[in-house]
C-alpha cells in the first residue's frame, strides 16, 4: 500500500490520524510504502525550495520512524521512497506529458483543489499535482493507497483508495494549542478534540491494552493507556476532574464519552485538560528519541 506525504512544512498532531491506519496495516503484515513527495512539495505553489525540501524529507523519515517505534509497531515492512528518485526519469516525464494530453483543465483543477489546496488563480504546476499522484501509483506498483488520487486517470490499473476521516482543526482550521481550541459545551458535531480523541487517542489506548495483554511491547515503548491509576479494568480513557466537581470519569468506549459531553456531564475545560495531557503523554517518547538523535 502507499501513503504519500509532501514535506511542505512541519508535521503536526493531525498526522496521527493517517499513521494510526498505517500502524494497523503494518501489524497485519502489509508492505507499506511512504512516498516522501519532494517534487510534489515544490509544485504545490512553490511552498518550499528543493534544497529545504531535501532536509525536510530526512526529518519526516526520522519522525515517522520514531512514531511507529514509540507505539511498538513493527517497521520491517515499512519503506520510505523519495519522489525525485523516479519522478525525474525520462519514462516518468514522458508519461506525465501523455497524461496531461488526456486530462482536461477542469478535472485537473478540481482534483488539485482537493490535493494541493490551490488558490483562485492556480499556477500550472499545481494542475500537474493530481496527475503525478496517479502516476506514482503506477510506478510504485501499489495495490491500494490510503489517500485519494485522480479517479479518472485513463489506462491505469484499477486500485482501491482508502479514505481516512478528516479531523477538524483545533482552532480556526489549524492544530494550535489545546487550551485555545474551539470546544463549545455540548457540541459533538464540530469538535476537533472529540474527533481527535475518537480517531487517534482511543485507538492507541486500545492498541496499548492489547500489547500489554500479549506482552508485545518493545524496549523503546513505555506507554500505558490514557487512564487514571484508579480506572476500572477495561477502560481506555479518563476525563480528569477535581473531586469537588464529582471526580474523574472513566470510559471503556468513545460513544459513552461523546454522550456525556453532549449531555454536558463533561465540561469543555475537563475535556481540553484530559486530551492535552494524553497528547503530551503520547509525544513524550517521540520527543525523547528526537532529542537523543544527533542526525
Amino acid at each position: 500500500m502507499l501513503l504519500g506525504t509532501a514535506p511542505t512544512g512541519r508535521p503536526h498532531i493531525g498526522y496521527f490520524v493517517a499513521l494510526i491506519k498505517i500502524a494497523d496495516f503494518l501489524r497485519a503484515g502489509v508492505e507499506v510504502q511512504i512516498l516522501l513527495a519532494d517534487v510534489h512539495a515544490f509544485l504545490d505553489n512553490m511552498k518550499a525550495p528543493l534544497d529545504l525540501v531535501a532536509h525536510r524529507m530526512s526529518y519526516y523519515r526520522h519522525l515517522l520512524l520514531a512514531v511507529f517505534t514509540s507505539l511498538s509497531i513493527p517497521t520491517d515492512k515499512l519503506h520510505f521512497i523519495e519522489g525525485s528518485s523516479f519522478q525525474l526519469s525520462k519514462e516518468y516525464t514522458m508519461d506525465n506529458h501523455r497524461l496531461s494530453a488526456m486530462v482536461t483543465e477542469y478535472d485537473a483543477k478540481k482534483a488539485g483543489a482537493e490535493v494541493g489546496k490551490q488558490v483562485r488563480s492556480p499556477m500550472p504546476s499545481g494542475l500537474l499535482y493530481p496527475g503525478l499522484q496517479a502516476l506514482d501509483e503506477e510506478y510504485l506498483g501499489v495495490d491500494f493507497q490510503l489517500v485519494g488520487a485522480l479517479p479518472s486517470a485513463p489506462r491505469l490499473r484499477k486500485r482501491a483508495h482508502l479514505m481516512n476521516a478528516m479531523v477538524p482543526g483545533l482552532a480556526g482550521g489549524k492544530m494550535r494549542k489545546i487550551r485555545k481550541s474551539v470546544c463549545e459545551e455540548g457540541n459533538v458535531t464540530d469538535n476537533g478534540l472529540l474527533s481527535f480523541l475518537d480517531a487517534v487517542l482511543i485507538p492507541i489506548s486500545h492498541l496499548w491494552r492489547e500489547q500489554a495483554r500479549l506482552n508485545d511491547v518493545s524496549k523503546d515503548c513505555v506507554q500505558r493507556p490514557f487512564v487514571g491509576a484508579d480506572a476500572p479494568k477495561g477502560c481506555v480513557f479518563t476525563i480528569e476532574r477535581e473531586e469537588r466537581f464529582g471526580g474523574s470519569l472513566h470510559y471503556s468506549e468513545f460513544a459513552a464519552l461523546k454522550e456525556d459531553f453532549a449531555k454536558r456531564t463533561v465540561h469543555p475545560k475537563d475535556l481540553k485538560d484530559s486530551v492535552g495531557n494524553a497528547i503530551s503523554h503520547l509525544l513524550e517518547p517521540i520527543r525523547a528519541m528526537y532529542a537523543n538523535d544527533r542526525e
